[in-house]
């Protein structure tokens, strides 16, 4: 991070207003060559919701940008706390995995108990 790219990650835009205010900065600084947007990420694995990476051209940090959209709230964060958030996400889903196999083992049990 350095002055001329930004200075913090935004975790997401809270409203519409803070969301367009950043969009036409980002615009400008693409225009006067601050930041360069990468355009081979859309056939990897990445998220669905992501919407450019960029990286700044006098620090180097790369950045993730997802525009907020109905209830998403978008972001634009370093990759250091993109991959934060990719392992979250990853132990998120493995819980949630758990605990819908669990729940199944629970009906099944009990039908079979109660019912056969």
């Amino acid at each position: 991070m350095c002055q001329k790219c930004y200075t913090q990650n935004i975790r997401s835009f809270p409203s519409y207003w803070d969301f367009d205010s950043f969009n036409n900065s980002l615009a400008k600084k693409i225009v006067i060559g601050t930041l360069f947007q990468y355009d081979n990420y859309l056939n990897s694995n990445y998220p669905k919701h992501l919407d450019g990476i960029y990286k700044c051209l006098f620090c180097g940090e790369i950045w993730f940008f997802s525009q907020p959209e109905n209830s998403w709230r978008g972001y634009w964060i370093t990759k250091g706390e993109f991959d934060k958030r990719k392992k979250i996400d990853l132990v998120r889903d493995k819980w949630r995995i758990i605990t819908w196999l669990f729940i199944l083992l629970c009906v099944f049990l009990f039908v079979k108990n109660n019912f056969l």
